[in-house]
This record gives structure tokens, C-alpha cells and sequence, in this order.
């Protein structure tokens, strides 16, 4: 939501002043950088350019997240991770199509920080549901033993970085158009993002 808004922000000249225009691309960068400290996004480990298509189930990298899926439950059941119910989880006294309501309402963020704290066992059916809104044409994917939470959180997760990547892009362009700037000074926040989302080296902290 706060990219969202920033974004929607920055799309009208007359709200932002002259300093704002002149250094979009740092403004787009350090909102996109919070975002991934706060472990909002993630950069995707496959590019596929600017005209790359921003729907998960089209994205190479689905398949990647598929395979992750696929190894994280082979290591579930090997070390026998299906975890028990804990007997003061409050959220075993509501109904069951009550907490599916309450569970659609959150993001991923949330949900994944939700059911590690509670350590609520979801059904899988829950997850299958949620997820096939990004696996359009992938029916064999459904037949899979996987880590479904892992897998759906995931997608969603991709989803969101898409979206903001290709909306900055249109976002630069845009600006870059109005500024009227030449070639060689235009601005390239998606370069700066990149070299920010770049791992730091061990013992680096972040500024």
C-alpha cells in the first residue's frame, strides 16, 4: 500500500515539488529498498526486460518458486514437520470458514507472520485455492506434493515485485518524457533498485 500510494503520488506533477521530479529515481528506490528490508519484496532471480509480462503464471520464475516448493516439502516429511495444533491457538475457537474469511484479508506479509506465530495448521486446500489465481494453466502443478504455504506466499510475494517494478518503469519513463531530459542524464531508477537489492556482503550493515 505505501508503494502503491507513493506511486500514485508521484503521477501528478502539481503534488510533488521541483526536488522530487529532479531525483525520482532516488525517491523510487529508497521506498522500493524499505519495502525489502521490511521483507515486502524480493527482486526475482529471472529478468525477462522491460516489455516482460508482470502476470506470475507467466513469469519463468513460477517454475523456479514450483521446484523450491517441491524440495521444501521432500525435506518437510523427511524430518517429519507436520506440526501439531498448539492447544492455546485462539484462532482453533472460530469457525473454519470464518478464519478463511479473516485469512483473505491479509496479504502475504501478514499471513506468513500470522501462522508462524500461532503455528495454525492450514489445509493445503486452503493454499491450492488461494494460489491457482497465479498458476493460470498449470493444472499439473495442482497434482504436486508441495509446500503450499511456501509456495502460494511466494507467487504473491512475486506478484507484488512485478507490479511495483513495472509500474516504476512506466514511472520513469514518464518523467524522464516530461523533464525532457537527454539520453545520456536520463534517470534509471530500476538500475539504482538493482544495485541496491544487490546481497551484502557478511558483517555489511545497511546505512
Amino acid at each position: 500500500m505505501m508503494l502503491g500510494t507513493f506511486c500514485a503520488i508521484c503521477g501528478h506533477p502539481s503534488s510533488t515539488g521541483p526536488s522530487v521530479h529532479n531525483h525520482l529515481g532516488l525517491f523510487l528506490a529508497v521506498t522500493l529498498q524499505i519495502a525489502v528490508w521490511r521483507g515486502l519484496l524480493k527482486w526475482p532471480e529471472i529478468e525477462i526486460g522491460r516489455q516482460g509480462e508482470t502476470d506470475p503464471s507467466r513469469h519463468p520464475e513460477t517454475n523456479i518458486l514450483v521446484q523450491k516448493a517441491l524440495k521444501r516439502r521432500r525435506k518437510q516429511k523427511h524430518l517429519n514437520k507436520d506440526k501439531p495444533l498448539p492447544s492455546n491457538c485462539r484462532l482453533s475457537f472460530l469457525p473454519l470458514d470464518t478464519v478463511w474469511l479473516l485469512f483473505n484479508c491479509l496479504n502475504y506479509y501478514d499471513l506468513w507472520n500470522l501462522i508462524n506465530a500461532d503455528q495454525f495448521p492450514i489445509p493445503n486446500r486452503y493454499w491450492r485455492r488461494r494460489a491457482n489465481l497465479y498458476l493460470d494453466l498449470m493444472d499439473d502443478v495442482n497434482e504436486l506434493e508441495l509446500d503450499w504455504p511456501f509456495l502460494c506466499l511466494e507467487l504473491e510475494r512475486l506478484h507484488a515485485t512485478l507490479w511495483v517494478i513495472d509500474d516504476i518503469d512506466q514511472l520513469s519513463v514518464k518523467f524522464n518524457d516530461e523533464l525532457g531530459k537527454k539520453e545520456e542524464f536520463r534517470l534509471q531508477p530500476k538500475d539504482i533498485i538493482k544495485q541496491l537489492l544487490k546481497p551484502k556482503p557478511r558483517g555489511t550493515q545497511y546505512s
